[in-house]
């Protein structure tokens, strides 16, 4: 792995390229560009905790930073696994032309979203004081949140992009097994509101650690408790541990698939 940090640290600049090329393409023609960065995610929050908030009768102000601090990891994390299921196949002229780390490709859909997860947090701080939802020390937790996340939605996403050049359908399957994971995770709906059998399931989802790294210093102005940081490390370890070695020991046949 060191090895593969060294060549990746030799080829920043290429890494760089790529990434601003994603992020050109995006909103190339747009009139807007990178303000939708900010626009998107304020629509979402404007309308689904307005929505939520009036059928099951909650507090907006409480419910919508809630939902906000949950669905702005979930997007980041969601946006770079889903990316990453064509991060080789739909770079496959720089894969089979050039010589560069094909670690690059899926890492560059981390650095991206990782653009759009800044801009939502920005403006998740931005409501907690408009909304007057309580803002202390807990926040201090919030970048190794961060930190952890990334690590486990890049080791995921190696493990997908490699998966993906192997089994075109596997984009089309996460995708919707995303869609339905959204539902099963406690962005929507608190996690109190479930009856005591059902949250015991809900711990099993290998996402919602990392969102209550997001969710309790928002909402509640507390800080994760150790065993749920332990337990948010340990997914992030073994996910970059076993995303690296499947891609690794696979990426010498990917021209076979490409």
């Amino acid at each position: 792995m060191l090895t593969a940090l060294r060549e990746l640290f030799r080829y920043r600049e290429f890494f760089a390229q790529i990434v601003l090329q994603q992020i050109r393409t995006r909103y190339r023609g747009s009139v807007l560009g990178f303000l939708w960065t900010l626009l998107n995610p304020l629509m979402v929050f404007l309308s689904l905790s307005f929505i939520f908030s009036y059928i099951n009768h909650w507090d907006l102000k409480t419910f919508g930073v809630y939902f906000f601090s949950g669905y702005v990891p979930w997007i980041f994390f969601s946006n770079v696994t889903v990316g990453a299921t064509t991060a080789i196949v739909g770079n496959s002229l720089y894969v089979t032309r050039i010589y560069a780390p094909r670690l690059i490709f899926p890492l560059a859909t981390v650095a991206v979203n990782l653009v759009d997860f800044g801009a939502g947090l920005a403006i998740l701080l931005a409501l907690v004081l408009v909304m007057g939802a309580p803002l202390t020390a807990a926040w201090l937790v919030v970048p190794l949140g961060v930190l952890l996340l990334a690590l486990f939605a890049a080791g995921l996403g190696l493990l997908f992009a490699a998966m993906g050049v192997f089994f075109r359908d596997f984009q089309f399957l996460w995708s919707n097994v995303a869609f339905l994971l959204f539902f099963l995770c406690p962005i929507l709906y608190p996690v109190e509101r479930l009856p005591p059998s059902a949250r015991e399931y809900m711990q099993l989802n290998p996402v919602v650690p990392f969102l209550q790294f997001f969710q309790q210093p928002a909402s509640g102005g507390t800080v994760p408790s150790l065993q749920t940081v332990f337990y948010a490390l340990f997914l992030a370890v073994a996910a970059a541990v076993v995303g690296y070695a499947t891609f690794v020991r696979t990426e010498r046949r990917f021209y076979l698939y490409i």
